[in-house]
């Protein structure tokens, strides 16, 4: 059996999870350089629709001439900066034992769930401002958990980049 089949064997259910969002999602020698594409490509897509998201709360907070404006740019800022890690990047070798698939598995479980709570996030600050709950130190409050999240989701994207072995 291939490293990846003994990977995929031990974490089926969470292959199985993640094969449903990212197609083919298999780190055998054939499929890894693909499959790290589309998780890329995913990555990307979905900040991106954050980033959308967070350029109406923008709008939204300069029409209120409301301070949150500028903790809205620093977080788009944020997404930007991880949106350019994650596609500057190039494959240089990709691994073959089973402890470094393991780990890049396990990143990218928590990479798309990290994006699940980074929206999740981004709706919760957008329904405050649009009902008018303006509690300026909480919202502001949301915005650093927010860029924490972020900061979390690019060191995890570094650390899956390093055992991946992707050139910089």
């Amino acid at each position: 059996m291939s490293e990846w089949g003994k990977v995929e064997s031990r974490y089926r259910k969470e292959v199985s999870g993640l094969s449903r969002i990212v197609k083919p999602y298999d780190y055998s020698e054939k499929q890894a350089n693909l499959t790290d594409k589309n998780v890329r490509e995913l990555l990307t897509s979905e900040l991106r629709v954050v980033k959308a998201n967070l350029t109406e709360l923008m709008a939204l907070a300069y029409r209120e001439t409301d301070e949150s404006a500028k903790d809205v740019k620093r977080v788009r800022d944020d997404i930007d900066l991880a949106i350019s890690e994650i596609k500057s990047l190039s494959y240089w070798k990709f691994p073959d034992s089973q402890q470094a698939l393991e780990k890049v598995l396990k990143a990218d479980m928590i990479l798309l769930n990290s994006l699940e709570q980074i929206k999740k996030v981004v709706i919760t600050i957008h329904t405050q401002i649009l009902d008018l709950q303006k509690s300026t130190p909480k919202i502001n409050v949301k915005f650093e958990n927010l860029r924490k999240m972020l900061s979390d989701f690019r060191a995890v994207f570094l650390e899956r980049a390093e055992v991946i072995k992707i050139k910089r």
